[in-house]
């Protein structure tokens, strides 16, 4: 295994869907418009962190990407010391706000490296600090190898058809389609999927993934390893073996009535909602967390059409309204 702590300093990079699609690719499946955003960042001092972060290089190789990321992380996981579980996810998501939407952020290395960065973020990658921090807290742990343990385990499936020689963090081990990533975070029984109320959750989502094999010019890491493009056409295999593809979800024309007592109980703040899509070869468009305001659920998320990450002022129905291709959400819940 690679020992080494890499601290890099990220260049802006282009626009990132939740496939991790290239720009190219990204207007053919989102209706975002590509936005670049970039952000000063400031070296503090991380001494007492380093030791730690070379302790948690000694299984896979980190990509930081500034160098008081890790410090940060060990701050605001101190902070969170005494908030109600329930409310971690709300207590983390806020630190984000503000922050720059950048995408790409997991594609710049030649070689699969466990990526941190709190500081330019996808929607994905949002979603996936915010869970890694509040998983971190909840099993009352707080150091940066803590959270770069769960970021592993929350990112990487150990692998659908791929080689078991293959280290875990591995290209072709990453979850880049996110019913893969819920897949793999249920079996690990850290979500549970929302179904209720069954007179709300009517649609049925079929799921059939070809989009990364089908156009491999948009993946530069498709051939990190000789075994690299076989692992992806398993893993998309997989999650669209028609024994298994099907899931309920909340019909976004639904949404529009969820301003209840009934839904305000059945989705929570901090829930993961999935935004479908009906774009070919993909399953997912958006990746947000629930926020409710007075006037009904709402979005927290890394918005590219907003440059950051933000609590979307449009109520969920009027968003997805906007986005011609979306038909609806579905719910992960924290256990």
């Amino acid at each position: 295994m690679i020992k080494n702590f890499l601290i890099v300093v990220l260049a802006t990079v282009s626009l990132h869907a939740c496939a991790k699609v290239t720009p190219q690719a990204e207007k053919a499946v989102s209706q975002d418009a590509e936005i670049v955003a970039s952000q000063e960042s400031k070296v503090a001092d991380i001494t007492a962190t380093t030791t730690e972060s070379q302790q948690t290089a000694a299984t896979y190789e980190i990509d930081c990407a500034v160098a008081n990321d890790s410090a940060e992380i060990s701050q605001w996981l101190k902070e969170a010391e005494g908030v109600p579980a329930e409310q971690l996810p709300d207590f983390f998501g806020k630190k984000f706000l503000g922050r720059p939407y950048v995408g790409k952020t997991l594609e710049h290395n030649k070689t699969e490296k466990l990526v941190i960065n709190t500081r330019q973020l996808d929607c994905t990658t949002f979603t996936e600090n915010v869970m890694a921090l509040t998983i971190t807290r909840k099993l009352g742990k707080s150091t940066f190898k803590d959270f770069c343990e769960v970021l592993m385990n929350l990112r990487y499936e150990k692998p659908f058809g791929g080689q078991d020689n293959e280290p875990r963090v591995a290209y072709s081990h990453r979850n880049h389609y996110f019913t893969g990533w819920a897949i793999s975070n249920i079996a690990q029984s850290y979500f549970q999927e929302i179904t209720e109320p069954k007179s709300a959750f009517t649609g049925v989502q079929h799921v059939k993934v070809d989009f990364m094999t089908k156009n491999p010019q948009y993946y530069v890491m498709l051939d990190e390893t000789p075994t690299t493009r076989d692992s992806i056409a398993a893993m998309e295999k997989k999650l669209s073996d028609p024994k298994c593809n099907t899931y309920p979800f909340f019909p976004k024309d639904k949404l529009k009535t969820t301003n209840t007592k009934e839904f305000r109980d059945a989705i929570h703040e901090g829930d993961i909602v999935i935004i479908l899509t009906n774009k070919a070869g993909l399953d997912t468009q958006h990746i947000t967390l629930a926020h409710w305001e007075n006037d009904g659920l709402h979005i927290r998320h890394a918005s590219s059409i907003r440059k950051k990450v933000v609590n979307e002022p449009l109520t969920l129905y009027q968003y997805l309204q906007n986005q011609k291709s979306a038909t609806g959400v579905r719910i992960l819940r924290l256990k």
